[in-house]
C-alpha cells in the first residue's frame, strides 16, 4: 500500500499533462501511485500518458462524466493511505509530497495544506496564495485552501465524507470544503509552495449557466451552515448575481445583488456593490 495516491482528471490535456506526470516523477518522496483519469478525452492524452512506463502509473478511461466523476473514479482506484489531486494542467515542486509526508506521517492529522503560486496562461507569477492565509494576508483561516493540488487528505475520511459530489461542476472544492468544516478535521499546514497553478480560460467557471445552477445547489445542500453564518453566503449570492449581469438577465441580476446586500444592509461598500455594474451597463449604451 503506497502511502499517498495522487488522482488526476484529464480530459483533452494532451498539450499539458506531461509537465504534470513530469513533476510528479521528480519528487523527493517516492512512496506515491499516480491515477490518471482520462474522462474520455478525444486528443492525443491517452498515447502521452501510456508513453511512461513507471510502475506506480495508473491509466484508467471513462467516458465523459465530468471532473469530479473523474476524480471519484480514481479515488475507487486507489489504495493509498491518503489522498492529493492534480489538474492535468497544474504542476508540483520536488518536496510536494515529501513536506506533507512529514506533517501527515506525524499521524496528528486528516488534511495538510500547502501554499500555491498562481501563474497566467505564459506561466508568469500572479501571486502566491497562503494556506493559512487564503483570503485575507491578515486574517488567519485555519479551514485552509481547498484547491486542487494543494490539500492530502487521508483517504478513509474522504471517503466517508462522501468524495466529490459529482452532481457539480463549478465550485466542487468549495463544497467539499463546507462538509470538512461540518466535520472535526485535524488540519495541518507545510508553510511551503508546493503547487504551481495556471489560470484557465476554460472549464466549468466559464459557462456562466452551470456556474449559477451549481451556486445555487451549493446554497440548497448547505443552507443550515449558511443560516448560522450568514458572512459565508454573500459572495455566492453576488457571484450568481454577476453571472446573471453577464447573461443579460439584469432583473435577477439585481435581485440576488439585493439578497447579498440585505445580509449586510450596513455595509456601504456592499451597497454600492448592487449599483455598480448596471452604472457601467447604462454607461456603455
Amino acid at each position: 500500500m503506497p502511502f499517498f495516491s495522487v488522482v488526476i482528471a484529464a480530459y483533452n490535456k494532451a498539450q499539458t499533462i506531461r509537465t504534470t506526470l513530469d513533476s510528479l516523477h521528480q519528487q523527493r518522496f517516492s512512496d506515491f501511485e499516480i491515477i490518471v483519469v482520462d474522462d474520455g478525452s478525444v486528443d492525443e492524452t491517452a498515447t502521452i500518458v501510456k508513453g511512461y512506463t513507471s510502475s506506480n502509473l495508473k491509466y484508467v478511461y471513462q467516458e465523459n462524466q465530468g471532473v469530479t466523476a473523474a476524480r471519484n473514479k480514481g479515488v475507487a482506484c486507489s489504495s493509498g493511505r491518503y489522498l492529493s489531486f492534480l489538474d492535468a494542467d497544474d504542476w508540483v515542486a520536488p518536496d510536494w509530497l515529501e513536506q506533507f509526508h512529514l506533517l501527515l506521517g506525524t499521524g496528528q492529522y486528516d488534511i495538510a495544506f500547502c501554499d500555491v503560486e498562481v501563474r497566467d496562461q505564459s506561466k508568469q507569477t500572479v501571486k502566491v496564495t497562503k494556506a493559512r492565509f487564503p483570503y485575507r494576508d491578515t486574517v488567519e483561516d485555519r479551514n485552509g485552501l481547498f484547491l486542487t493540488g494543494a490539500f492530502c487528505v487521508e483517504r478513509d475520511f474522504f471517503v466517508k465524507l462522501g468524495m466529490y459530489d459529482s452532481n457539480i461542476r463549478f465550485g466542487e472544492n468549495a463544497e467539499l470544503s463546507f462538509r470538512f468544516f461540518k466535520n472535526k478535521v485535524r488540519r495541518g499546514f507545510t508553510d511551503s509552495t508546493g503547487m504551481y497553478y495556471i489560470i484557465s480560460g476554460f472549464g466549468g467557471s466559464k459557462n456562466l449557466k452551470n456556474k449559477v445552477n451549481d451556486t445555487l445547489y451549493i446554497l440548497n445542500k448547505h443552507r443550515d451552515l449558511f443560516k448560522r453564518y450568514s458572512e459565508l453566503e454573500v459572495p455566492y449570492l453576488q457571484s450568481i448575481a454577476s453571472s446573471y449581469f453577464e447573461l443579460g438577465e439584469y432583473s435577477n441580476s439585481f435581485k440576488y445583488y439585493f439578497k447579498s446586500w440585505l445580509l449586510r444592509p450596513f455595509s456601504l461598500r456592499k451597497f454600492l456593490r448592487i449599483f455598480r455594474p448596471f452604472y457601467l451597463f447604462i454607461k456603455r449604451k
